[in-house]
């Protein structure tokens, strides 16, 4: 397995796109309406580009806007090794760590052992909002000023999540 650093991967990434990669074309859309390439990392076995994030530092936070793992590549930890290298890199300049999970992908998290606050108002996706620990891979979901203030002004959770309670 190989890892990639700052570089930008867009044409590799829209060329390895399959008919079982729906998600893939939202990513290159976000990415190119955001001009997100640069902040875009993959993981490749020999020459093959197996998947790709994106993530961006927004002052305390680290903000894991986009993950894909291509069909031919799934199930064989790739998503989980793009995730670690999120991690890595996050700590390094950010104190939290969100993530808004589409409702298909919310289990892929949990099963790494990320957990969520809710749905987010404003769409179909699940909040995973927490602060690093000195663990890889594993946040604090404590409810502190940074948190609370996030939750209740910029990614607002629908009525009946409560932000205390998570699954």
């Amino acid at each position: 397995m190989m890892l990639s650093s700052k570089c930008e991967i867009s044409n590799e990434f829209k060329n390895r796109i399959g008919p079982k990669d729906s998600f893939a074309h939202k990513f290159v859309k976000t990415a190119d309406e955001q001009n997100l390439w640069h902040e875009c990392r993959g993981v490749w076995e020999e020459d093959k580009l197996c998947g790709a994030y994106i993530q961006t530092i927004e002052g305390k936070l680290a903000n894991f806007k986009l993950l894909h793992v291509f069909a031919d590549s799934r199930g064989k930890g790739y998503g989980e090794e793009l995730l670690r290298m999120s991690h890595v890199e996050g700590r390094l300049y950010a104190d939290y760590w969100k993530c808004t999970s589409e409702l298909d992908a919310i289990r892929f998290y949990e099963k790494l052992g990320f957990k969520h606050h809710g749905l987010v108002d404003y769409c179909d996706a699940y909040l995973i909002l927490g602060k690093f620990t000195e663990n890889l891979m594993e946040l604090d979901y404590n409810l502190d000023r940074y948190i609370k203030s996030l939750i209740k002004t910029k990614y607002r959770l629908r009525r009946g999540n409560d932000a205390t309670r998570r699954t």
